[in-house]
């Protein structure tokens, strides 16, 4: 939102109004004026990011004016004549244009307080959930993953574990694993999964063999041994990192 847009909406829609030199009266009062003049600029910041050509734009303009003039239970003629009345009481103007301009910074302090979806990395090839959370999403249950891949490179399981201490996993890890096609395979653990109820961010990563052909990247993100009982644990921002390892 460009407030630089407002004050040329304003002062504009005053400047054409001041020019017919009538004697007016405001038939809007003033808050919902305010609030008129808020939606007007929003109206604008939306014609502006569409890129619209002059004609187009001008169109634009008209339509989304009278839906805000609709929107307020109002006229054309009751917003150019409240426009008018401010020409000639510039000491009210004022009162109403800091009014629009401290509005629309409140929307936008509040726009900028929201959290930002965060872009997923275009190398995470992770393609199940996310999270989990035990025991909703199983007791005693592992998560095993298993992609199909033929790239070379290096590739890294990570997520931020809460492990909590009625949690009562033995030796709880997180594995990956490359199946090979002649039916070998390489295998990398992380043992280092502690039921603290702290949130700590973990990975293990493998770096595959180029004198092979790879079939698939597989592994646990959570595997225990035999005789665990039930889990509680929290697994959020999982992600599988893929490398590509540059040729010398």
């Amino acid at each position: 939102m460009k407030l630089k847009i407002a004050y040329i909406l304003i002062a504009s829609l005053l400047l054409i109004t001041c020019q017919k030199g009538q004697e007016s009266e405001a038939s809007i009062p003033k808050e919902k004026f305010v609030k008129i003049l808020v939606d007007m600029h929003l109206a604008d910041g939306m014609i502006t990011a569409g890129g619209l050509n002059k004609k187009k734009g001008k169109e634009a303009t008209t339509s989304l004016y009278n839906h805000v003039f609709k929107k307020h239970s109002v006229t054309r003629h009751d917003f150019e004549q409240t426009v008018a009345f401010y020409c000639q009481h510039p000491e009210q103007y004022k009162e109403v244009y800091s009014k629009v301009i401290q509005s629309l910074k409140a929307m936008k302090k509040k726009e900028d307080g929201k959290p930002k979806k965060k872009k997923k990395d275009k190398n995470d090839i992770w393609k199940k959930k996310t999270s989990w959370k035990m025991p909703k999403d199983g007791k005693r249950a592992t998560i095993p993953f298993s992609i199909r891949r033929k790239e070379q490179g290096i590739y890294t399981l990570s997520a931020d574990y809460k492990i909590y201490p009625d949690d009562k996993s033995l030796h709880p890890i997180m594995s990956i694993m490359v199946r090979y096609k002649d039916g070998t395979k390489e295998v990398k653990e992380n043992g280092a999964l502690a039921n603290n109820g702290k949130k700590q961010n973990h990975e293990v990563f493998i770096i595959t063999n180029p004198k092979k052909k790879i079939e698939r990247i597989t592994g646990w993100l959570y595997k225990h041994s035999i005789g665990s009982k039930s889990k509680y644990a929290d697994i959020t921002n999982v992600k599988l990192i893929y490398k590509k390892i540059k040729k010398k």
